[in-house]
This record gives C-alpha cells, structure tokens and sequence, in this order.
C-alpha cells in the first residue's frame, strides 16, 4: 500500500486483514500476512522513499501496488489527486517494478 502521509493506508489495511489500525504513524514498513499474501505497508513520509525502493526491488511480477489516497481534500478529482501527489506514488511503483 502506498500514499502520501495520513491518507488511511494503514487504516485500510488493518480492515484488508481484519484487525483495527492502532492509530498509530507507520514507521518504514508493516509487513502482514493476508490468506496467504503478504500486504506491505508502506509509511508515506518522503524519508522512507529509499526504504520502499530497497523492499521493491526485483519484484516485478510478484507485487501489485495500490496507491491510496484521501478523497475528502477537495471536491474536484483532479485537485484531490494532486494534493495527495499520486502521481508521483505512481511513477515511483512503476520504476521500482522495472528494477
């Protein structure tokens, strides 16, 4: 799971998992074990990036991202996607799944 900072990935994982999130700020990366897939969950904050590139790498056709990001910034789509910089979670995937 990958977003921007607060956005509820961690929120969103503990109900994938079927235990409540804490609350708590993701420091690096939680790995949990799903019906037999593991969800990483990536802390958003920029200084974790080089983490999420060391843990990516080489997984090409093992990893599927899901980029999650809080739909309640804005009522335009567009401007709530720029806020949360998905882009920018998006090409950070997509150049780790070419590593």
């Amino acid at each position: 799971l990958l977003g921007h900072p607060g956005v509820g990935k961690s929120t969103l994982c503990g109900g994938i998992i079927g235990r409540p999130h804490s609350g708590h700020m993701t420091e690096g990366v939680e790995p949990h074990d799903w019906n037999g897939v593991r969800v990483w969950d990536f802390a958003g904050h920029a200084g974790f990036k080089s983490l999420l590139r060391l843990f990516l790498r080489g997984c090409r056709q093992r990893t599927r991202f899901v980029v999650v990001f809080d739909t309640t910034l804005d009522e335009d789509a567009m401007v709530t996607v720029a806020q949360n910089k998905v882009s920018e979670w998006l090409v950070s995937a997509h150049a780790c799944s070419k590593e």
